[in-house]
């Protein structure tokens, strides 16, 4: 269990989003822009390798944690990016406490852990729907590749 921790910013607005980011394409850029219009500080929780594998198999990820964090990382709108375990983010919001959590419509069902951890804790929900006709997605690209 994570300790609970508040990241001190007064009049800042945290946000959080999380993933796997494998193959950082438009979609995860798409969700990073509304993550940055919707708060002051941009913390990304990515899924560790292992995490990746018990989401989307054996094959994946395609570019290792380290890898994918130091992308982020490299990015303007990110100030902070976390590897994660679980197959969900939902200890970490308990710990972090952000004030708003962003998510790709493609990422609801549910009982998403996530959804109900931000309404038991108060934290705001917003829905990035991308700005592209076509939504994006790194097993799509695999597939579109291998044919």
């Amino acid at each position: 269990m994570l300790p609970q921790v508040r990241i001190a910013h007064p009049n800042r607005r945290i946000v959080l989003a999380s993933g796997c980011f494998d193959l950082l394409h438009v979609g995860h850029t798409d969700l990073i822009a509304d993550c940055s219009e919707n708060g002051d500080m941009v913390v990304i929780g990515i899924n560790s390798d292992e995490s990746v594998k018990r989401l989307k198999g054996p094959e994946r990820p395609i570019i290792s944690d380290r890898h994918r964090a130091q992308m982020l990382c490299n990015l303007a709108a990110v100030n902070w990016v976390f590897t994660f375990g679980d197959t969900d983010v939902s200890e970490h919001m308990r710990a972090l406490r952000p004030d708003v959590y962003v998510l790709g419509e493609e990422s609801i069902y549910d009982g998403k852990p996530e959804l109900i951890a931000a309404s038991e804790l108060g934290i705001d929900v917003v829905i990035s729907r991308g700005k592209n006709e076509q939504p994006y997605s790194t097993t799509s690209i695999i597939h579109s590749l291998q044919t």
